[in-house]
Formats: structure tokens, sequence, C-alpha cells
């Protein structure tokens, strides 16, 4: 696989979790793919997007507004790096969450999902949950 391929499936799948849509999310993952969050792993097209979906409908239902942002960008190993930023507000309050997933992509699927905390971002979205009164799910619930 060409470099800009591996992006272009990686851009695919970072716009359909951006946009709920996980039919086409389910659809760029290998059949054993593993998304490893939070020290859990999650296997399978249909348990990740679950995971994604039950994530977006805890943010829907518990913030006013959310916008999901990212970008791509290729590694040097052959992954990529996808910078998810999440523009929420509560209760007249904004906040820039972001976080970053490294894929693994082979035969224009993705095999692996590795979740990665930046650092400081947790401890600022549980001060503004806090601040905004949103009792927050537990770390590998969301």
């Amino acid at each position: 696989m060409h470099p800009e391929d591996r992006v272009e499936v990686a851009r695919q799948f970072a716009h359909a979790l951006d946009h709920d849509d996980f039919v086409t999310t389910a659809k760029l993952l290998t059949p054993d793919c593993v998304y490893t969050i939070h020290e859990q792993q999650i296997i399978g097209p249909e348990a990740i997007c679950d995971a994604y979906r039950e994530a977006t409908k805890w943010a829907h239902e518990n913030l006013d507004k959310i916008e999901y942002l990212s970008e791509v960008t290729l590694r040097e190993d052959g992954c990529c790096t996808i910078t998810f930023i999440d523009l929420i507000s509560h209760g007249g309050v904004k906040h820039q969450h972001t976080c970053q997933q490294i894929v693994l992509i082979k035969d224009y699927l993705i095999s692996r999902i590795q979740h990665v905390e930046l650092p400081g971002e947790r401890e600022a979205v549980e001060k503004f949950f806090t601040m905004v009164g949103i009792q927050q799910p537990k770390q590998g619930d969301e």
C-alpha cells in the first residue's frame, strides 16, 4: 500500500466517526480489528462501533453541544495518527478536548486502533465536567 492510501483510509475512518456514521466505520475495520482504550481491548467491528456509538450517545445526551473534528497524519512507521478534537459546551461554558488514535492499516482496512490520552487532556475535561455539573462516565466507559 502506498502511504497516501493509508492516509486516505484513516481520513475516511475519522470522517465517519466525526459524523456518527457507524456503517462506514465498520466497513473500514478488519473482522479481527483490536481497539485498545484505557487498558481495555475491544475486538471486532461490531463491538468497536458499539463503543464509539455509546460514547457519542453519552455526549449528545449530556452536553448542550458537541462538534467533532479530526486531522490525520502519517507516521514514520507507516501507521496513521488521527487527532480527534471535540468542541463541547454546556451551560454556556465551552471546552476543547483533544485525543489521538493510532491506526494500523493493512490491505485498505484498519486492523488495530490505539487510543492515546494527551498530557493534561483527561484532567482538563474532568475539570470541565465538574464545573458544569455533569456526572462523567467511568474511564473506559466513554
